[in-house]
């Protein structure tokens, strides 16, 4: 059985991950961490808010008018979900270096050329629960975005913020 790096328990009953963990494992300030308990062990799993964001955003797209079908949705790591004719972005990793810049040049790592290009504006919200960055919301388009795509950018955003 392998010995992993000792850590004491403070006063408050808190321990401090260290930084190579925390930083291979993208966990940063108010990372939601799942505790479970298996015989003689605690085990932390990072909690997967991508799979609440999708169950509740993923009607919400299919609903809305062919008009507005330009949407990303992210969770803090990576493209969860896509309107239909930008599915080609699923799964796209977003970039370490926009960590608190919401989408500083859409932190696309394998296609930021080819989507800068397509679509040069875009407009983004974030998804918020109890004050905590969940994820975004992002409407492209290759035109500037008016009035009407960011209402409805945060009638969408505001609706999953409030079911996830």
């Amino acid at each position: 059985m392998k010995s992993g790096i000792i850590r004491r328990v403070d006063q408050l009953g808190r321990i401090v991950l260290p930084m190579d963990l925390r930083k291979s494992m993208k966990l940063r300030e108010g990372t939601q961490l799942e505790l479970s308990v298996e015989d003689n062990k605690i085990i932390l799993t990072k909690y997967d808010v991508g799979s609440g964001i999708k169950e509740v955003a993923s009607p919400i797209l299919e609903s809305l008018p062919e008009k507005y079908m330009n949407f990303i949705i992210c969770d803090n790591d990576s493209v969860i979900l896509t309107s239909k004719n930008l599915r080609i972005y699923l799964g796209t990793k977003l970039d370490d270096s926009s960590e608190g810049v919401p989408f500083k040049s859409f932190m696309a790592t394998n296609n930021e050329f080819a989507f800068d290009r397509k679509y040069p504006n875009r407009y983004i919200c974030s998804i918020l629960k109890d004050g905590d960055r969940l994820g975004f919301v992002v409407y492209l388009s290759s035109s500037p975005i008016d009035v009407a795509e960011q209402e409805i950018s945060n009638f969408v955003c505001g609706l999953i913020s409030r079911q996830v």
